[in-house]
């Protein structure tokens, strides 16, 4: 029992309501009729690259989070294979199992929309090179925003394409800009109370490449974020009310708050909280119709 707790808290479901907010939030702009079918085939691609994303970087991450002293329930990794609770190589084989089955509905979605095809195809590859050698974007400062371009472009994109039938293009951008920069925002969040851990550890985030620029560098974020939000609620009044976007949005002045000073203790875990809430929070105010 011990080993299948250990196993879902490695897969970290609470991550999963981000990917599968967003897949919705982009078959918004598809004018196709929504069949069972083929929600279930493009969500199924968009939650099995998040499942090797998630056990890829718990692999090649365990050594970072081995030192992690400040880990929180969103950053930090598990703390399952550091523990001891499981091999190194059930994350591993979790990944390989997932990409497998990444591959297997490619295929599918290739079949449906070679357009598909490819979009999960980058998803695919941006996800696993974000943790695993030689590239280990994380590592690179480019992690960071290729990450955010992969959930929040990626991702929607996904779905309109999933369901088919003539996407509104204009309506899926205005989704888009406002999400990458949403989840550009979360990931530099994530890193921060990580902070000594890679230092000591040699993982150069964009956290730590930005020193201290990367607090005003979060607040440029959720400004532009901000606005962007805003400013597709005006473009496009008959899909989403400006108010909805507009108090969704507020969570971001909260984490911004709390990224300010020491992310330490009490602080981290609401920095934290409040960033990975974001996410499914604003995708859901910006597909919300009007009454």
């Amino acid at each position: 029992m011990d080993r299948i707790q250990a196993f879902l808290r490695l897969t970290r479901p609470e991550f999963l309501l981000g990917g599968a907010v967003l897949f919705w939030l982009g078959t918004r702009a598809a004018g196709g009729a929504v069949t069972a079918a083929s929600y279930a085939l493009g969500q199924a691609l968009v939650t099995s690259i998040q499942l090797l994303a998630q056990y890829a970087n718990e692999y090649f991450d365990r050594e970072t989070d081995a030192h992690a002293s400040n880990r929180t329930w969103f950053s930090g990794g598990s703390g399952v294979l550091p523990s001891g609770r499981l091999e190194p190589m059930v994350a591993l084989t979790a990944a390989g199992a997932a990409a497998v089955v990444a591959v297997l509905l490619l295929l599918v979605a290739g079949l449906v929309d070679w357009r598909l095809g490819a979009v999960g195809l980058i998803a695919l590859a941006a996800s696993w090179w974000y943790s695993a050698p030689p590239l280990r974007l994380v590592s690179t400062g480019w992690g960071e925003p290729i990450a955010a371009f992969t959930v929040g472009a990626l991702v929607p994109v996904t779905g309109a394409l999933a369901i088919g039938g003539a996407t509104d293009w204009r309506l899926l951008l205005s989704f888009v800009i406002p999400m990458v920069l949403v989840v550009w925002g979360m990931l530099l969040a994530v890193d921060a109370p990580d902070a000594v851990s890679d230092r000591a550890t040699g993982k150069r985030t964009l956290w730590i490449r930005l020193g201290e620029r990367a607090v005003a560098f979060h607040a440029w974020l959720c400004v532009s974020a901000i606005a962007t939000v805003l400013l597709a609620a005006v473009w496009r009044p008959t899909s989403s009310t400006a108010w909805a976007a507009a108090a969704a949005t507020s969570v971001l002045g909260i984490e911004h708050y709390f990224i300010r000073g020491e992310v330490t203790g009490n602080r981290a875990h609401l920095l934290t909280l409040s960033a990975v809430a974001s996410v499914p929070l604003i995708a859901f105010a910006l597909g919300v119709p009007v009454d």
